[in-house]
């Protein structure tokens, strides 16, 4: 509220009328410089003009998701962190449970943990 900074996110731009569009390429020609503009989507349509213009004035980052290995590799370090141990099948049962998600993931890994109060 108080800081000098703005962050705006704007989702599902892919939505967007044309008209919209082409106030949102026109503010993305001067762009107000308090202001920290995060466009999320899950698909990015390239051969639109909008596409284009953010992929040419933008600073583009894809998070791919995690291969199931990859997933298995990082719940084991999460439950290393959470002094929690566990065999492999069950890890591998968890991460077949819960899907690529990584935040879901350490939701529920982390209830596999001591209770956040819990005496020591």
């Amino acid at each position: 509220m108080m800081s000098p900074r703005r962050v705006v996110q704007i989702r599902d731009f892919g939505k967007l009328r044309e008209s919209d569009e082409e106030a949102l390429t026109r503010y993305l020609a001067r762009p107000v410089e308090s202001s920290v503009v995060l466009f999320v989507a899950d698909d990015l349509d390239k051969r639109r003009k909008l596409s284009k213009t953010l992929m040419d004035v933008c600073a583009a980052v894809e998070f791919a998701p995690l291969s199931d290995s990859e997933l298995v590799e990082w719940a084991k370090r999460r439950l290393k962190e959470l002094k929690v141990q566990t065999d492999e099948r069950t890890l591998h049962q968890i991460v077949a449970l819960v899907g690529s998600d990584v935040r879901t993931l350490s939701n529920e890994l982390e209830k596999l943990g001591p209770p956040p109060f819990a005496k020591a």
